[in-house]
């Protein structure tokens, strides 16, 4: 039997041990946020994580986030695998 979206998804995370979770050079605050907030989901789960953007500067209304600090500003090494998910035309309800 296949797996679904979210089985999949669900699937690559349980056989990952460490993580990187990036978002677009001009991603805004929402993004930034998001991101932040899936690295602290990702950790809780027992996840090495990474998060990282482009020449990121974070902005300072982010700073009460925790991992704000965190976000590299580029990536050194290549990754094994990549999981991109553009959820702009789906729903939260749908993820």
């Amino acid at each position: 039997m296949a797996f679904n979206l979210p089985e999949q998804v669900n699937h690559l995370i349980q056989k990952s041990s460490h993580i990187l979770v990036v978002f677009g050079v001009n991603g805004n605050t929402d993004s930034a946020a998001t991101e932040l907030g899936l690295s602290l989901f990702l950790k809780k789960c027992g996840k090495r994580v990474e998060v990282a953007s482009a020449n990121y500067d974070a902005p300072k209304k982010l700073s009460f986030l925790p991992r704000a600090g965190t976000v590299r500003a580029g990536i050194s090494n290549t990754q094994k695998s990549i999981i991109t998910l553009d959820v702009t035309k789906t729903g939260l309800e749908d993820i």
